[in-house]
């Protein structure tokens, strides 16, 4: 956590631009205003001054104000982040349950036309950058068929209070009923099937190499002499024995959620954190940036650890390693 804040407490710097310019704008700048803005903000000190007040406030929870809006990092970020992670579940939820099924007939048919076709599709999958991934979704699904909206989480004839955050909750406490809960959940399909391409293809890769090791094992050809069906050997056995690698990839795999979601809110406007800490670029707003990017980081870890406390859950031999 500690080279996160210096990471991203430098590289901004490092961009070229003014944020002071960028509040005033250039005809509006002048040198008396100018400085009384910097020092306001405290972009008058060293950096390393600068530097040694920013962890001093992040140690108390303080992560500062935005030069954009005046409002609390912590306050923008939690407003947003209930959107990047309804968007990140459900990319991930439709990751996992298309992923394990696909490695899982991906390992029991080996070498077969299916499997082959699986492996080729994985590869390109993986490979696809997602903005340009993004953009054929959009130009086939909603500019050649008009299956699907662009943009947004929902239409603009709605006007959803919201309550947790949580669009698709929301709109039910609403009681808007199923018009507006089918407009929500059609703005979510297109950024989620971007976002979960690549973590389908690397589950569905894992959980079809993960199988065929522990498929090879003794213990299974034990279970299958027994007379147990095949079903049952590869359901209870040798999946559940395969799942510690694959809740390691699905753990990691919400570190690429969300910072794929940077990009994939962008191309598709949501109102998440991702598109939230781009704009915060452009404006220079340092404050955003230094604490944005740590609230990701803190989340990251902290799903990281709860995939190490589940291999005990899912693995009963790690639970004395652990």
């Amino acid at each position: 956590m500690f080279g996160v804040t210096v990471v991203s407490f430098s590289l901004i710097r490092m961009v070229p631009g003014d944020p002071v310019l960028l509040l005033l704008g250039e005809r509006g700048a002048s040198p008396e205003v100018y400085r009384s803005v910097q020092q306001s903000l405290g972009l008058d000190k060293p950096i390393l001054v600068q530097y040694g007040i920013f962890l001093r406030q992040a140690l108390k929870g303080d992560l500062g104000e935005s030069i954009a809006s005046r409002r609390p990092v912590w306050q923008e970020f939690k407003d947003r982040f209930p959107a990047t992670v309804e968007l990140g579940m459900t990319s991930m939820l439709m990751a996992i349950l298309l992923g394990i099924p696909i490695g899982i007939l991906a390992a029991v048919k080996r070498n077969s036309i299916f499997d082959y076709s699986f492996i080729t599709a994985s590869l390109i999958g993986y490979s696809m950058p997602l903005f340009w991934w993004g953009l054929i979704l959009i130009l086939f699904f909603s500019v050649l068929l008009g299956w699907t909206p662009v943009s947004g989480r929902i239409g603009i004839e709605y006007d959803i209070v919201p309550r947790t955050g949580f669009l698709l909750i929301d709109v039910w406490l609403a009681g808007d009923g199923w018009v507006a809960f089918k407009s929500a959940a059609s703005h979510l399909i297109l950024p989620s099937l971007a976002l979960g391409t690549i973590p389908l293809a690397v589950i569905s890769r894992m959980t079809r190499s993960s199988l065929l090791e522990v498929l090879g094992e003794d213990y299974i050809r034990t279970a299958q002499a027994k007379g147990l069906s095949r079903s049952r050997v590869i359901g209870i056995h040798a999946l559940r024995n395969a799942m510690v690698p694959i809740l390691t990839v699905i753990g990691l795999m919400f570190g690429t959620i969300i910072t794929g979601a940077i990009l994939t809110e962008t191309i598709f406007s949501w109102p998440g954190i991702g598109k939230w800490v781009v704009n915060s670029v452009t404006a220079r707003d340092y404050p955003v940036i230094q604490g944005g990017i740590l609230l990701i980081a803190i989340a990251v870890v902290a799903i990281n650890l709860l995939v190490d406390v589940l291999y005990a859950v899912v693995n009963p031999r790690m639970r004395d390693l652990l």
